[in-house]
């Protein structure tokens, strides 16, 4: 697995944004991500999810400055992420500054959860223009 991945977002804050996160295998063949399918709500902050979509302002987990959760969902074949940067999310963002974004999935063990981090990368900010 080339994990992970790494896709610059550019955002424009006040818009929702969406994109898909498709993982393959070494062979180029889809990743099955079924068994990460945890069935939660992803907007809970339990400690089990089977995927996370989260920014910052600087790497370093939930604790680091500006830290956030989006949405994220696994599709019900198990062959993509969803993720997505609601309006409310944005509000959150500072244009003034980068983040940072991890894509995650998890998947609970009999000895310890595999965790597989998918994607990476960087989101800027665009303020808008108009309100609403």
């Amino acid at each position: 697995m080339a994990f992970p991945g790494t896709y610059n977002i550019n955002y424009y804050k006040g818009d929702t944004y969406e994109f898909r996160v498709y993982p393959k295998k070494p062979d180029g063949l889809p990743f099955p991500l079924t068994a990460y399918n945890i069935p939660d709500d992803p907007l809970t902050t339990g400690e089990v999810e089977g995927v996370i979509f989260a920014f910052a302002q600087t790497r370093g987990g939930s604790t680091a400055p500006g830290w956030h959760k989006c949405l994220a969902k696994i599709s019900d074949e198990g062959d993509y992420v969803l993720c997505t940067i609601r309006p409310e999310d944005g509000l959150l963002m500072d244009a003034s500054k980068d983040y940072v974004y991890d894509v995650q999935v998890r998947k609970p063990g009999v000895d310890y959860p595999q965790v597989l981090t998918l994607l990476t990368g960087t989101i800027s900010i665009t303020e808008q223009v108009a309100d609403k």
